[in-house]
């Protein structure tokens, strides 16, 4: 999945519009990307559009050029492309052949004092600093931002405006209709403290319901809703006097995650993962959905359905008696 024949098509008018890119954040952030299985610390798999014409304003190339370096660093080119009539002589040029006959690079450097694979480097490391979508403000798919640059849209007239505006109205939103504070949550990297012994009344680090705006390598906007009902101030030491309390608690699990299940999957959520555990990790569960119109998202009626689902989640985690002390 990737979207480069978008941008093959559009170089020059996104060139020609690098201010108007530069000024308005969804656009600056709109992703190019090359979606694939494989890869490594230094593999990048999208970047964002306002940087990738900043380096091309530095860097003067033909667009034959830039376009093959991109598709180096987004790891769209296989080397079998360039030596297929090493097998058959008669074979006719492919796509990339001929795109690689364009840019130059076979007669000359890119640069003065600067090769190919030299300036293919410095494009790889500008770029990796871009890496973490999930740190950067939420940018707008590349065919709207074409589509708004055609148009010459106005910026009080443009669609994109509400993809800048996800992180933050929903994080405010969300909050004032509920009465809940930090639902908005991105979680810390596990510090992978191994097997912990629970101690009775310890709190959930997380509050149980949290969620978040996610841009993915492949263009799209996930609404994430994450469950972390923690039972540690719950947790039954196994000699417990309280006979049968761990299976008590595992059916309330079992029954809290029956009932939130229907509701997430009714707001179109998908379930990526769920579990629970008498254990002190209680019930945990990771939801996403796809934002295809973050205008009706953050319109009055999409944010009163989503603060009544955190609403409703949180009523089911109460009503089973797992909510925590002063949750």
């Amino acid at each position: 999945m990737h979207n480069l024949a978008l941008l093959k098509n559009n170089l020059d008018l996104l060139l020609a519009h690098t201010d108007a890119v530069l000024a308005h954040s969804p656009y600056y952030h709109s992703r190019i990307f090359c979606f694939r299985q494989e890869g490594s610390a230094d593999f990048v798999p999208s970047f964002p559009l306002g940087p990738y014409l900043e380096f091309w304003r530095e860097v003067p190339l033909n667009n034959a050029a830039k376009l093959y370096l991109t598709y180096e660093l987004l790891r769209f080119i296989r080397m079998q492309d360039l030596g297929i009539r090493d097998l058959f002589e008669e074979a006719p040029k492919t796509w990339l052949e001929e795109l690689l006959e364009e840019t130059g690079f076979m007669d000359r450097d890119p640069m003065p004092g600067i090769s190919r694979s030299q300036l293919a480097d410095i494009l790889r490391r500008y770029m990796r600093q871009f890496k973490d979508v999930e740190q950067l403000p939420v940018g707008a798919p590349l065919w709207l931002v074409v589509q708004e640059l055609q148009q010459s849209q106005v910026p009080g007239t443009r669609k994109s405006n509400y993809y800048g505006m996800l992180r933050s109205e929903l994080r405010d939103a969300t909050q004032d209709l509920t009465g809940i504070p930090a639902l908005y949550c991105v979680p810390e990297p596990s510090a992978g403290i191994g097997h912990a012994a629970y101690e009775s009344g310890e709190e959930p680090q997380q509050a149980p319901v949290t969620f978040r705006v996610e841009p993915q390598h492949n263009g799209t906007i996930q609404l994430v809703v994450e469950l972390a009902v923690s039972v540690k101030h719950l947790y039954y030491p196994p000699r417990s006097k309280y006979k049968g309390a761990a299976a008590a608690l595992n059916d309330k699990l079992i029954g809290c995650l029956k009932a939130m299940e229907p509701l997430l999957e009714k707001a179109g959520f998908t379930k990526l993962k769920s579990y629970t555990s008498v254990s002190g990790k209680g019930l945990e569960g990771l939801f996403t959905h796809e934002i295809t119109d973050p205008e009706a998202q953050l319109g009055p009626s999409g944010l009163a359905d989503f603060a009544l689902l955190l609403r409703q989640l949180y009523e089911i985690i109460a009503a089973n008696e797992l909510s925590g002390r002063g949750k």
